[in-house]
């Protein structure tokens, strides 16, 4: 089904933020461990830490919205179905 092909992406996109957030804090921690990083830059990349996890979490939200109506629409009979008088 169609909506076996969305949970798949949403679930590698998902994975994607998740690997991107972990590699950014390594990077923050490391570069802070050796203090090859200014204040400035370890502000701003916490920041876009931030905005990652903001996007992931608005990502799932509505995946999991399109996934629920997706499964509301077949249970009634799919798209612009109307019950028959």
């Amino acid at each position: 089904m169609a909506n076996d092909g969305v949970m798949k992406t949403g679930k590698r996109f998902r994975g994607f933020l998740l690997l991107q957030n972990m590699m950014l804090k390594d990077f923050v921690r490391e570069g802070s461990a050796r203090q090859s990083l200014g204040r400035e830059e370890i502000d701003r990349l916490c920041r876009l830490e931030v905005l990652n996890a903001a996007e992931l979490a608005r990502w799932e939200r509505d995946l999991f919205a399109s996934s629920d109506q997706s499964t509301s629409q077949q249970r009634r009979g799919g798209l612009g179905a109307r019950p028959t008088s």
